[in-house]
Order: structure tokens, then C-alpha cells, then sequence
């Protein structure tokens, strides 16, 4: 079956998911919305896109359209989200699917009534190499599981990342990076059973840094970290009674995972993605929908909306 897709927006991530469209069977790119209608002219002649329109709600209109892609600011998901599937839009929304756990469990309530499709664009789920890894974790390769370690630190500095310290746009390093380590650690271990966190914050009042452990009733531990402070090598490091599991820097996008298990040789399995790796997500959302699915199966909306909710915490004063 095809599907019509439109993309709401036209930075850098709707480009690459543009690129990604091109490359899953099934999907074609019909239309491009944006705010400024010669940005969205502009970006439908490098995509050779059909059709383009000068505001959101005329792309969420476009009856030539059955699943959106909103790429827009933070801020904007919320209000994106509620509006296509108002008009009857499927929708795939780019990470963090809302700015907190409220807005996000508003988005899935209208996705639940209307019976349509909504899904957090989290790629981390569908890259080849770290579904493996999940796996292979929970099938005790490496025995039960004990310590989750997971950074994602990157230098951001506000004159060329505006958007990321400005709490309107929904910026702070919490919802731009420590989404990826924290959504590892939710795939791997479930709802913690308490968090702990020293967060720090920049002079524009965004979060700029978070040190974050998790603890859960199997008594395993997941210690986390983002921030836009300093350059950290950003792999993963899954350890069990057995052995452990690494995801090489990047972990969110790697193609690679080691596998090494006590008394056996190290294994390195390599599980290069389609593309960049948002084809993934692409394909994820045609095929829920080829089986009459309204959610995925592998990034559910219940756990888009508690890893918000751990993030509402975590930004609070008195969990610092």
C-alpha cells in the first residue's frame, strides 16, 4: 500500500527525513508546509515535492495527505500534534513528542478518540545495531541485567543553537539529548522505581546539564548524562552477571554493538541502518498502519509519556 505524506517544516531534521522518504517503499512526500511560504516553495523544489503550503493548518487541510511529519520547534508539537489529527492525520512527531508529560498525555487521549496513529519520532528505537542490543539484553546473553551507562553530551552554545536555550521553544539539554539515554534505559529496564539527579542550569534558565541515576526493584542501575557544557564520547555500556553489551560512540545512531560474555571471545556484529537511520521510523509507521495498528508496538505513547514524566521531575528544584 502507498502513503501520502506531508512534513511540517523545513530545518535540518525535515531534510534528512525528506532524504529518508525517498528511500522506504510505500512512501511518497506529496506536500511540505511551513509558516513562510517561500521557505516551503523552496524546500518543495529541492525535494521535487508536489505541493507546498504557506501554513501549518493548510498542510493538516491537504485531503492528498494520510500521515504528517512534524519537525517543528518543541514548543509547537502540542498544538501541531492536536491540530492534524483534528483533521484526520496520522502523525509521526519528531522527539521529544512534547515539552512535558501533560501535553504529551493530551495528544495521545485525542490520537486514542479519533483512532488514529501517533507515534514519537524516537529513531534510537529502530536503528538495527541497538534493537539488537536490547535483544540480545533482555534474552540473557549477558545475564541479568545490573548497570546502564549512558552519556550524551554535546557543546551547544546559544548564538548557534538559539532555539535550545529558550524555554518558549522548549530548548534545555534534557529534552534535546538526555531523551536518547533515558529512553535506553526505559527500553532496557522499564519505570525506575526512584531517580536521582544533579541538574544544572544556563544563565537563560534552560537546563544545560543533568547527572542522572536510576534505580529500579530488580536492583538494577541506569546512570545517565547530557548537557551542552562539554564533548563526552557518547556510547553506551549495558553490564550484566555475565558480561556486557557496548554501544560505540554514538550510541543513539551507531551501526556496531560488542558483545563480550565472560570466558567467551568478543564478538562485534555490524548493523549498518537504511540511510541516516530515519527510514526506520518510516518504515515503522506504514507498517503499523498496513496491520490496522493506531501505536507502536516498539515506541508506545505510554512510554513517550514517562519519559516525559521523568523528565517533568527531574527538572524540578528539589530533585537536584
Amino acid at each position: 500500500m502507498t502513503w501520502r505524506w506531508g512534513i511540517v517544516g523545513t530545518g535540518n531534521i525535515a531534510r534528512s527525513m525528506a532524504e529518508a522518504m525517498r528511500l522506504v517503499p510505500g512512501a511518497t512526500l506529496e506536500a511540505v508546509g511551513s509558516r513562510n511560504g517561500t521557505t516551503a516553495k523552496a524546500f518543495a523544489e529541492a525535494w521535487a515535492i508536489p505541493r507546498y503550503h504557506d501554513s501549518y493548518d493548510a498542510l493538516f487541510a491537504d485531503g492528498d495527505i494520510d500521515i504528517v511529519y512534524i519537525a517543528t520547534p518543541n514548543s509547537l508539537h502540542h498544538d501541531n500534534i492536536v491540530a492534524a489529527l483534528q483533521q484526520g492525520k496520522h502523525v509521526l512527531c519528531e522527539k521529544p513528542l512534547c515539552i512535558s508529560a501533560a501535553e504529551a498525555q493530551a495528544c495521545a487521549d485525542e490520537a486514542r478518540a479519533r483512532s488514529l496513529f501517533l507515534m514519537e519520532a524516537m529513531w534510537t528505537r529502530f536503528i538495527p545495531a541497538v534493537r539488537e542490543a536490547v535483544v540480545r539484553a533482555r534474552s540473557g546473553t549477558i545475564g541479568e541485567l545490573t548497570l546502564l551507562e549512558a552519556d550524551f553530551c554535546a557543546v551547544r552554545k546559544p548564538v548557534d543553537w538559539p532555539g535550545l536555550f529558550s524555554a518558549e521553544l522548549g530548548g534545555g539539554a534534557l529534552l534535546d539529548l538526555g531523551v536518547y539515554p533515558l529512553t535506553l534505559a526505559r527500553h532496557l529496564l522499564g519505570k525506575p522505581d526512584s531517580m536521582d539527579a544533579d541538574v544544572t542550569y544556563h544563565e537563560s534558565g534552560v537546563d544545560d546539564w543533568a547527572s542522572i541515576e536510576l534505580s529500579y526493584s530488580s536492583g538494577a542501575i541506569a546512570k545517565l548524562r547530557c548537557g551542552f557544557r562539554e564533548d563526552l564520547p557518547r556510547n553506551a555500556v549495558i553490564t550484566g552477571t555475565k558480561g556486557r553489551i557496548v554501544l560505540p560512540e554514538p550510541f543513539h545512531a551507531t551501526r556496531q554493538l560488542i558483545i563480550e560474555v565472560n570466558g567467551a571471545p568478543r564478538e562485534m556484529i555490524d548493523l549498518p541502518p537504511i540511510g541516516d537511520g530515519y527510514a526506520h521510523e518510516v518504515i515503522e509507521v506504514q507498517d503499523c498502519l498496513d496491520d490496522g495498528l493506531t501505536e507502536s508496538p516498539v515506541m508506545p505513547l505510554d512510554e513517550s509519556i514517562e519519559i516525559l514524566e521523568t523528565i517533568d521531575f527531574l527538572r524540578e528544584p528539589s530533585a537536584a
